[in-house]
């Protein structure tokens, strides 16, 4: 078990305060007025490993002392918008969790988690603190809001005074939620995938993160699992949902896109696109525990390579490239067995049967989503397998 680190605040941002003065490059995003600050977390290790366990063990209270700390730097900053991100936290092994895996111990610390993209709100404006006037004494109450649940007013006043205050302001932060659910290929047999709520603030609704935070799109979320109390019957239950306050989102390149192919393997390539039986070599090695169905291997292959898209100009018709196979026969004779066995080679892949398909729909389907609190699309399982294959 790693030794819990316990750090008084101005202790925290004199130190944090240190490490900006010691980068210099950090200087200088600060001094030019930067809306956002990212850090690289792997760097930040290096620099301080307490520090750093400091921050992964209390993320909320460590990065507003962070904060506080630009301030100090550059008092020319807005405050509202003054935010410090961290990244490449990936890197760090302990760091990274699957949403399964996600236990009590694991509450209010910083984690990493990758996952798919099944439903995403619209961007919209959260109240996060109301300031009051006491009619009384003309004294000024700043009431922080809670992110779930009704609005808070203060209860009473230092002269004594109880309910009735005039609100003067409200802090308005733009936000944005969405729930994303465990990557397919990371589960083992007939497992469902777990979900997880995002919450996004600030400059994490911005639109060159929006564009890219769309259904079906596989992203790496950084921030704080942090819990909520569950709500039955418009009554506060002992249970807990836990949820993620977002500090750093980063989007994932499909899969193909991270697989290398060195000078030896297009010589290869070259080799065995040249020769005659290459088409039987493929069906051989397509599922080899199945004997024959050489014809049904070979729809299969062909499909997962693809066609070339084409039109007819007199018509204006398109073709689609792509096609599917309709797999038809009777009972054990094969035919799950050969269609999954395209999990092994394809580089994105969904499966569905039964109750799921029917429940949750092939393409999409509208819901009422309690954590985004509205009607949403949620993506099916052809959504999901965009540019792969699902079966």
């Amino acid at each position: 078990m790693k030794q819990t680190i316990v750090m008084e605040a101005n202790e925290a941002i004199k130190t944090f305060w240190d490490y900006i003065d010691s980068d210099k490059n950090l200087r200088f995003k600060v001094a030019s007025k930067q809306e956002h600050i990212v850090i690289d977390f792997v760097d930040f290790c290096s620099y301080d490993q307490d520090l750093a366990e400091y921050l992964l063990q209390n993320p909320i209270e460590a990065i507003k002392c962070f904060e506080i700390a630009l301030e100090k730097a550059n008092p020319d900053l807005d405050k509202t918008s003054l935010k410090v991100r961290f990244k490449n936290l990936d890197k760090i092994e302990s760091c990274n969790i699957r949403i399964r895996d996600i236990r009590v111990e694991n509450y209010n610390r910083f984690y990493v988690v990758n996952g798919t993209i099944r439903s995403i709100s619209d961007v919209y404006g959260q109240v996060i603190s109301r300031k009051f006037e006491c009619p009384v004494c003309g004294n000024v109450l700043n009431v922080l809001q809670p992110p779930f649940g009704e609005k808070r007013e203060p209860t009473k006043c230092g002269c004594g005074r109880k309910g009735k205050f005039t609100q003067l302001s409200q802090n308005e932060v733009d936000t944005q939620k969405m729930v994303i659910e465990e990557e397919f290929d990371s589960l083992e047999g007939n497992q469902q995938p777990n979900k997880i709520d995002i919450v996004m603030q600030y400059g994490l609704t911005g639109k060159n993160i929006e564009k890219f935070n769309t259904l079906g799109s596989r992203v790496s979320v950084t921030g704080a699992i942090l819990t909520k109390e569950r709500i039955v019957n418009r009554r506060v239950t002992n249970e807990l949902d836990k949820y993620m306050e977002a500090n750093y989102v980063q989007q994932l390149d499909e899969k193909y896109k991270e697989i290398e192919i060195t000078e030896e393997d297009k010589k290869k390539i070259k080799k065995y696109s040249a020769r005659d039986d290459f088409m039987d070599i493929c069906i051989s090695s397509y599922a080899p525990h199945i004997a024959g169905n050489e014809e049904v291997k070979k729809a299969i292959i062909l499909q997962m390579y693809g066609g070339v898209n084409s039109s007819d100009k007199k018509t204006n018709k398109k073709n689609r490239g792509d096609f599917h196979v309709l797999l038809v026969g009777d009972p054990s004779v094969g035919k799950t067995q050969l269609a999954k066995a395209a999990e092994l080679i394809a580089l994105k892949y969904r499966y569905t049967s039964g109750a799921r398909a029917s429940k949750a729909g092939m393409t999409v389907t509208i819901d009422k989503e309690e954590f985004l609190n509205t009607w949403t699309i949620k993506a099916g399982a052809v959504i999901l397998a965009n540019k792969g294959i699902c079966v």
